[in-house]
């Protein structure tokens, strides 16, 4: 029998792993242009850590102050929009823009969490597996629809909705009574492995999926006709990947753990810190430099990452006016 505790010390390392792998693709993000081992991990991580986030956040849905939770994620999320607003000011952008009811930046993920914990208590009581299903054929169809994008975040919301909902479907016991089978460890690392080296080599085909992945994007004029079964496709790639994942985490506490205690607070500074690194310390010429230089460039997520982690202010602060309480522990 598997204890809490090391329960709780796997969805950390989990979200250890993801978040740290959000850190690193908005990193790299801005070498895509230029750079095929950008685009390469690009398109690796994309394809699976926010699909793979959203399924932690419902893993762990509770119905349990549900007006706390929205006001709590709303008020990250608009904090998170003025904090990018200064920034934009401060790097000396002359035309910053503050879209209050859309964004297709980080804050993104803030208000979609807010929307799924207000629908799904308003449907607590239906079946989950019927949604799952309605969800999957409502964002397969979205596509279409070239006036549903970042407006109230809507398109991502829809696009990701089966995530949320399988994860809360999700026995996460028996899945760590599974882990103990070296077999199924392996083969996540085969698949794991393997999907890397296909971005790798297929690059060109996989990246034509980059406007799936994200789940803001209607299909392309190109996808008309395939638009339904390629998104179908992109869930299967991150459903494959993400069971890859969470076959591959450790289940032992490790000292990166902590990371996915506080992602959150990783989530709302690290942009703000990498940027900021970028401009006056350099980091964005280290990329450019050289195959190692690329590979220091990468790993600077991890002490960026664990660094953001112990500023806990505005978050703790937050959630303690909105639960009233000083609640520490990261569940969303």
């Amino acid at each position: 029998m598997i204890l809490k505790t090391e329960r709780v010390v796997f969805w950390d390392n989990v979200k250890m792993f993801l978040i740290i792998s959000v850190v690193a693709g908005h990193m790299i993000q801005g070498a895509v242009d230029f750079s095929d081992v950008a685009k390469t991990l690009f398109i690796f991580v994309y394809s699976w850590h926010m699909p793979l986030f959203i399924f932690i956040s419902g893993l762990f849905q509770s119905n349990k102050n549900p007006i706390q939770k929205i006001v709590f994620y709303c008020s990250i999320g608009f904090l998170l929009k003025i904090l990018n607003l200064f920034l934009s000011v401060f790097l000396g952008n002359s035309q910053p823009t503050f879209d209050i009811l859309g964004d297709a930046d980080l804050p993104w993920f803030m208000f979609v969490l807010a929307i799924y914990t207000g629908i799904f208590y308003i449907l607590r009581n239906q079946n989950k597996r019927y949604l799952l299903v309605a969800t999957i054929v409502l964002a397969c169809f979205t596509g279409y629809d070239k006036n549903i994008g970042d407006f109230l975040y809507l398109s991502r919301a829809i696009v990701f909705s089966p995530f949320y909902i399988a994860g809360a479907l999700f026995n996460g016991q028996n899945f760590l009574e599974l882990k103990k089978n070296r077999l199924f460890v392996a083969g996540g690392w085969l698949v794991f492995i393997g999907w890397l080296l296909s971005c790798y080599v297929w690059l060109d085909a996989i990246y034509f999926l980059r406007p799936l992945f994200t789940g803001r994007n209607p299909f392309l004029d190109t996808m008309a006709l395939s638009g339904l079964y390629l998104r179908i496709l992109t869930y299967l790639i991150s459903s494959i990947l993400g069971l890859a994942i969470l076959l591959i985490v450790p289940t032992r506490k490790i000292v990166l753990t902590r990371i996915g205690r506080y992602s959150i607070n990783v989530y709302f500074w690290h942009s703000t810190v990498y940027i900021l690194c970028g401009k006056y310390l350099g980091f964005y010429a280290l990329f450019q430099s050289s195959p190692m230089g690329k590979i220091v460039y990468l790993l600077l997520a991890v002490p960026i990452s664990l660094l953001v982690s112990y500023w806990k202010y505005p978050v703790d602060s937050i959630r303690k006016y909105c639960f009233f309480k000083n609640a520490t522990e990261d569940r969303g």
